[in-house]
């Protein structure tokens, strides 16, 4: 018989990966955010109008970009 505290937590992170915005929101209007930008200093959440509307500058900023707008369909 096993002890319940030597088992393994169940494998939940997957599904953060998977959706990442699922539950984010815009860090600039509220709104359900699509696109995640990291930076250096940290990770910041757009929607995907004030993404489209300050792309240029994130860019050139970015680490990385996130972008989850197909869940928009």
């Amino acid at each position: 018989m096993s002890n319940y505290d030597e088992q393994e937590p169940p494998q939940t992170e997957f599904l953060k990966d998977v959706w990442e915005t699922q539950f984010e929101v815009c860090d600039i209007c509220n709104n359900s955010a699509y696109f995640v930008v990291t930076l250096s200093s940290g990770k910041l959440f757009f929607c995907y109008h004030d993404y489209n509307a300050n792309k240029e500058a994130l860019v050139e900023v970015a680490e990385e970009v996130l972008d989850e707008s197909k869940m928009l369909n």
